[in-house]
């Protein structure tokens, strides 16, 4: 605050040369000019600091208090140091410890987690993104329909959005998939999931007279291990049309992406509904393609015959 009081004097003193300058004649209205340019300058230095303590990854409770430390709020997200694409330097993300909201005897069959976990459920949440109706919530009901399936299945609910690093989501959710893949041997399935960014009317769906959230499921094409990734989504969209004709809206190819598919055959990334479909309707589907994801593992497990 010390260092804005005397920037702005600085200021004040430049404007009051500017006025005794020899160039009068040439801005007939220098003062007025000069204070607009002030009153702008000032603006900018108040206004920056707040900026940036919007993007802070200390919550604003706890900026509201007073305290920006890490222990008064341990829950707060770490800022993560960025490496820039030069730099061959270790990642400076630690693996993080998948966060499992039951307690498994065996490993999982299916892991479910989340690159974007905070596209949310406009009409239940308010916004796009959000820390509650969203994803996370359609995750727990997958989760919950699998299990009652006889799947087991975790569900990873780690963070991988970092302030201004939007972009270096899929590089972070990468060590969560890794580590799934290595602590759960047996894995038949690695979902990330997600919500599209489409208007309602591609994203709904009517499935047997409900109305609900469509599922898509989207490969990147630019994996070299491509076709394996594409070969469980086709059975899975075989499943689904045969069980809830109408649920899924078919496969999406995106050329310039690998979606982290390629650490694994058995990676998809699915997107249930979009930004403007209710909770209920993306939980709904997530409900049902839990019998399809079931299904597709009966179907493919030991000694099962497509």
């Amino acid at each position: 605050m010390l260092k804005r009081t005397r920037s702005i004097r600085w200021l004040i003193r430049q404007v009051d040369r500017f006025d005794n300058l020899q160039v009068r004649n040439l801005f007939p209205h220098r003062r007025w000019v000069a204070y607009v340019a002030l009153v702008l300058t000032i603006l900018i230095l108040v206004a920056l600091p707040t900026f940036m303590q919007l993007h802070s990854p200390i919550p604003i409770a706890q900026r509201l208090l007073g305290d920006t430390s890490v222990a008064a709020f341990p829950d707060a997200p770490k800022p993560v140091p960025q490496v820039t694409e030069k730099a061959q330097t270790p990642d400076p993300l630690p693996p993080q410890q998948p966060h499992d909201e039951s307690k498994r005897a065996e490993p999982a069959q299916v892991a479910i987690y989340h690159t974007h976990n905070r596209e949310a459920y406009q009409p239940d949440a308010g916004a796009d993104q959000a820390d509650r109706d969203n994803v996370l919530d359609v995750g727990f009901a997958l989760a919950k329909a699998l299990r009652q399936q006889g799947i087991s299945t975790i569900h990873d609910t780690s963070n991988h959005l970092r302030p201004m690093a939007y972009a270096q989501a899929y590089r972070y959710s990468q060590v969560t998939a890794k580590t799934l893949l290595a602590q759960n041997k047996g894995l038949k399935l690695l979902i990330d999931l997600h919500r599209d960014g489409a208007p309602r009317s591609s994203t709904t769906v009517q499935v047997g007279g409900q109305q609900v959230a469509g599922v898509l499921l989207v490969i990147g094409a630019k994996n070299p291990g491509e076709a394996d990734n594409l070969a469980v989504a086709e059975q899975l969209q075989r499943i689904c049309d045969e069980r809830f004709p109408g649920l899924c809206r078919g496969i999406r190819t995106a050329s310039w992406a690998t979606y982290n598919q390629e650490i694994t055959p058995d990676a998809l990334l699915i997107e249930i509904g979009g930004q403007q479909n209710t909770l209920y309707e993306a939980k709904r589907a997530a409900q049902m393609f839990a019998e399809v994801i079931a299904t597709y593992l009966h179907q493919t497990g030991p000694g099962a015959t497509l």
